[in-house]
């Protein structure tokens, strides 16, 4: 069994999921840095270089390769969740939703170099986030459990352990 976190780019998972791994006793991984690792360049690169369709391919293989692993938290990349396909990887393992006001994910986003932002001044990178985000949301709320991944970390460990308990690993 897995635990998949997914959300928009910048929501914590990679924050989140070291912390909730080591409560659990579980390994972590970041998809975007085994993707990276297994293909020996950056996401920037894959996108710039092959586009983001072809990233989104590499990015299923490595979750698959991953799925066969146990006992693993995995922060999925932000795009992760739209591709059908990664959805049979999810439905292994519990899916965790973790979920962010715009308004924040425009803060924390602000300056921050991603692949899909950059070149957009402050306001062209708000709407962007805001129709990424709404494009992306009905895929979000697929995941089996929901997190509100604003607040102190330590209340959303033990929010996210209370609702993977009740999943009954």
């Amino acid at each position: 069994m897995n635990i998949y976190l997914i959300g928009f780019m910048a929501a914590g998972k990679s924050t989140i999921g070291p912390h909730l791994a080591t409560a659990l006793g579980w390994r972590f991984v970041d998809s975007d840095d085994e993707l990276e690792r297994s293909t020996g360049r950056t996401i920037e690169s894959l996108i710039q270089h092959e586009g983001e369709r072809a990233f989104r391919s590499y990015e299923s293989d490595v979750l698959k390769k991953l799925s066969e692993g146990d006992q693993q938290v995995i922060a999925v990349g932000g795009g992760g969740p739209t591709i059908e396909a990664n959805w049979d990887v999810f439905n292994r393992g519990i899916s965790i939703y973790m979920k962010i006001s715009p308004e924040t994910l425009i803060q924390r986003l602000k300056h921050a170099k991603r692949p899909l932002l950059d070149g957009l001044d402050d306001a062209q990178r708000a709407a962007r986030i805001r129709a990424m985000l709404e494009q992306r949301a009905p895929c979000y709320q697929r995941a089996d459990i929901e997190i509100d991944a604003e607040g102190e970390l330590k209340l959303i460990i033990k929010n996210i352990q209370r609702q993977v308990a009740a999943c009954k690993l």
